[in-house]
């Protein structure tokens, strides 16, 4: 740019372009650090509203323990109360180790600590605006990171955080940054096991976490998570929330080294949070943990708040309900149950997850859920339901339905054609009007289901009745398998007969030889198996010896001498055959070459 053989002129103006380049890069660059500023400022109230949200948990259990009415309930809430105070105890002592992690990286940059308030007029010269007190051990020190005048110095927190000489995959193990790790790491085992273990009247419920810091992606760590609780002896009720606390407190160990997806190289979450990280960035990282901590903590208290009838929930309406079961058939017994709903009408519930439906109307406390009937069976519809508490956090609740769907049916039967072969596998169909479910028992012939039937629950039956019988029945029963109430529907007679000898169907041409039947016959040949064993072929008044042959193919010499033959000769084939309840029988096709 100001090279070459440009004029000196032209030089001129490319070094300005330089100067001006560098003077907005310096200029992004306060405003980036700026930038931290305001975050760590942002962070330090959502840590002090976690704080209080906590602490007014505590005193709503306070209040209850006055309740004179209740003894039981106040020594309860008196058991849970010594509870939190161990879960504050852990807690104090990781604000505390963390607000002594930002003084050193403070004092180690050479900043001087200067003490006033943030209410004074020159509140923006002071450092800190509320020093840690040990009366109020929760409460983080109050910073103020505008005072700071290295806010680009970067050395002392990679020094202080990863180790001197460290590198980022490797952490020194004396670092303060690991020993955060693993003081944050066992703080997150203490709060959930001191969250999800108690007694409530004869029960016992036991939490006993590990560490899961490593997974691919939220859903991963979340499949982990609860996995490990599948094998806690935790309060059923309790899970899903020490699920979502235990996550809240999680961090990837492994995170990879590029912005850009570098899976190749992995750097531990110390040196990726606090590598190359300026000053402010780095307490602003440390203020974020403080606030996680205290979020934490507040969720936990109001789990355990929850446990004790002291309104987590707002109700200013009831509502009747009855409700019933989805199939009755004439002359059931009825069962209605018949209940209360209270609910705010000023929080109506919310519906999410819907499999098999969708929400048409949500009032007075309800969610109606439309859903079409497709195939009869079953059909289920389910999601969850939720309903926001006083704290304004949605407590979810999984719902299931099942509902019987009966298909349309009808029946015309022809009762003189009532006929089940002997030998041959008789399909017959049950259907059983106003109930979904139904049962056949027969005499004098044996009935299993289909095999389609036993994989999709159909009702179609293989009838055979027994050899020699003249007349079978079936008997029909229907069931309600709601109300599990059976009812007979009829017994209805059939006449037995023996299946029609079949014929040889043959085409001159041919060289393949079936026996079965034409095709306005109603059976399925193809069922009885119908097998060719021997066959003799013969011109009609010819002086030529038959042919004869084995399985069911003509050979060479038979259709060799059925081409030779002149147009309207007479053909005599004569086949042995097996099937259809029959051996080596014998049936034969007279044709007439063309």
């Amino acid at each position: 740019m100001a090279g070459g053989k440009e004029t000196p002129r032209q030089k001129m103006i490319g070094m300005m372009y330089l100067v001006l380049t560098a003077l907005l890069a310096l200029n992004v660059s306060k405003q980036v650090l700026d930038a931290f500023c305001a975050i760590e400022e942002n962070m330090q109230k959502a840590a002090m509203t976690h704080l209080d949200r906590g602490n007014q948990a505590i005193d709503d259990l306070k209040a209850e323990t006055t309740d004179k009415t209740n003894p039981e309930k106040v020594k309860k809430v008196k058991m849970f109360l010594e509870q939190i105070k161990k879960i504050d105890g852990k807690t104090a002592v990781l604000i505390k180790q963390i607000d002594d992690l930002k003084e050193t990286l403070l004092t180690k940059s050479g900043e001087k600590i200067t003490d006033g308030k943030e209410s004074d007029a020159k509140a923006r010269e002071f450092l800190r605006w509320k020093k840690y007190d040990p009366a109020d051990p929760l409460r983080p020190t109050r910073f103020n990171l505008l005072a700071v005048s290295a806010k680009d110095q970067y050395d002392v927190p990679m020094e202080v955080m990863i180790g001197p000489g460290a590198e980022p995959n490797a952490p020194s193990a004396s670092s303060d940054g690991m020993k955060l790790w693993k003081a944050f790491n066992q703080y997150r085992v203490d709060l959930l096991n001191l969250t999800g273990s108690y007694k409530d009247g004869e029960k016992r419920f036991t939490c006993n976490v590990k560490d899961i810091n490593n997974h691919k992606d939220n859903a991963d760590l979340i499949k982990k998570v609860t996995a490990m609780f599948d094998s806690q002896k935790v309060n059923p009720e309790d899970k899903d929330e020490l699920i979502t606390l235990y996550c809240n407190l999680t961090k990837q160990e492994e995170v990879s080294a590029s912005a850009e997806g570098d899976t190749d190289t992995k750097w531990h979450w110390v040196g990726k949070t606090w590598d190359h990280s300026p000053l402010v960035a780095a307490i602003a990282s440390l203020t974020s943990l403080q606030s996680e901590i205290l979020a934490a903590r507040a969720q936990a208290i109001r789990l355990i708040k929850a446990k004790i009838t002291t309104g987590e929930y707002s109700f200013n309406k009831v509502e009747a309900i009855a409700a019933g079961p989805d199939i009755v058939t004439q002359g059931d017994e009825v069962n209605l149950l018949v209940m209360m709903a209270a609910f705010d009408s000023d929080k109506q519930p919310e519906i999410r997850n819907i499999s098999g439906g969708s929400v048409s109307e949500i009032k007075n406390g309800q969610a109606t859920i439309k859903a079409n009937a497709g195939g009869a069976g079953d059909m289920r519809i389910s999601g969850e339901i939720g309903v926001r508490k006083k704290s304004g956090d949605m407590q979810w609740k999984p719902w299931e339905k099942t509902i019987k769907v009966m298909g349309p049916s009808g029946s015309i039967s022809l009762p003189e054609l009532s006929i089940l072969y002997e030998g041959y596998e008789n399909i017959v169909e049950a259907v059983a009007s106003g109930y979904d479910d139904c049962s056949v028992s027969g005499k004098g012939v044996s009935l299993s289901p289909t095999k389609a039937a036993r994989a999709k629950g159909g009702k179609t039956f293989i009838a055979r009745p027994a050899k020699g019988t003249k007349e079978a029945t079936i008997s029909l029963t229907g069931k309600n398998s709601i109300t599990n109430k059976s009812a007979p529907l009829g017994t209805f007679t059939f006449k037995v007969r023996r299946l029609p000898d079949p014929s040889l169907l043959y085409k001159i041409g041919a060289s393949k030889l079936t026996v079965g039947y034409p095709p306005e016959f109603p059976l399925n040949a193809a069922k009885l198996n119908y097998t060719v064993t021997s066959w003799k072929v013969s011109i009609a008044g010819a002086q030529i010896a038959p042919i004869k042959g084995n399985g069911s193919s003509l050979n060479g010499a038979a259709t060799g001498l059925i081409g030779r033959a002149p147009g309207g000769t007479t053909i005599v084939i004569e086949v042995r055959y097996n099937g259809g309840g029959r051996m080596n029988a014998f049936t034969s096709a007279v044709v007439k070459k063309p």
